[in-house]
């Protein structure tokens, strides 16, 4: 198979009520210079089978089984396959909009990561929309009060697949939350430049955070764990730190 211009890495673990709603939204983009890669990360209902469908009805997907290991695990392994020049991500139970295929098509040149806007549904079913104009340096961006909402996750970004590969950057495993976030930082240590496009490209699904509560010695584990990437990767560490992390406090 040649390279084509974008992997899209989609993990999914017990998605079969929402998975067709994503995987659809993916395959009916009108840019189609893309491979979908479907990480099922030992699902137990019938996301496997789901992956398989959509495999054997378009050559664009390709499904890998795993047994469990985690959200992180299984997009590594979709890292490990990705054969595109630009690597995307996408969560199981959000769904791409159509403006994705405009960035896809025409804003993927000259810089080394970008960043498109995102539309996020509360759990309340209250919805925003944030898209932010910008292109200059990974310093700056993070400086951005305007980008605070859409600088952390994966799924509103491109990578360009050659800093991937020339670092040999994965997941880190050891985080429970925040484990995008981690990733983000340690790209943006690799780069120079960074675009972010005014278009909306995703809707996510925003969960109730009041789990965190519940589960506060795994946030506490993973803040500590990416303060020390800071340290040892950014320039400003401790200002970089909050600046991510500064939606958080407010919860």
């Amino acid at each position: 198979m040649s390279r084509v211009k974008i992997s899209v890495i989609v993990p999914v673990y017990n998605a079969e009520k929402y998975l067709r709603r994503c995987v659809g939204s993916i395959l009916a983009q009108t840019f189609t210079d893309f491979e979908l890669l479907l990480v099922d990360d030992g699902s137990t209902d019938a996301s496997g089978a789901i992956c398989d469908e959509y495999a054997s009805a378009d050559a664009r997907v390709r499904v890998f089984h795993k047994p469990n290991g985690g959200v992180s695990s299984a997009r590594n392994l979709g890292l490990d396959n990705a054969r595109g020049e630009w690597i995307a991500f996408a969560d199981a139970d959000d769904y791409l909009l159509p403006k994705w295929s405009v960035v896809a098509s025409s804003e993927l040149k000259n810089v080394d990561m970008v960043v498109a806007g995102i539309e996020i549904r509360s759990h309340n079913n209250s919805t925003e929309r944030v898209a932010v104009r910008f292109e200059g340096t990974p310093k700056e961006w993070m400086e951005n009060g305007d980008a605070s909402k859409m600088r952390g996750a994966l799924w509103n970004k491109f990578f360009r697949h050659d800093v991937v590969s020339n670092h040999f950057m994965r997941l880190d495993t050891r985080f429970n939350v925040r484990e995008d976030e981690e990733f983000v930082v340690r790209f943006l240590t690799h780069v120079t430049t960074v675009k972010s496009v005014d278009l909306v490209v995703y809707h996510y699904f925003e969960p109730d955070w009041g789990w965190r509560i519940l589960c506060f010695a795994l946030i506490i584990k993973s803040l500590t764990l990416l303060f020390l990437w800071c340290t040892r990767y950014a320039h400003d560490s401790v200002s970089m730190f909050f600046v991510i992390f500064h939606p958080i406090v407010q919860i």
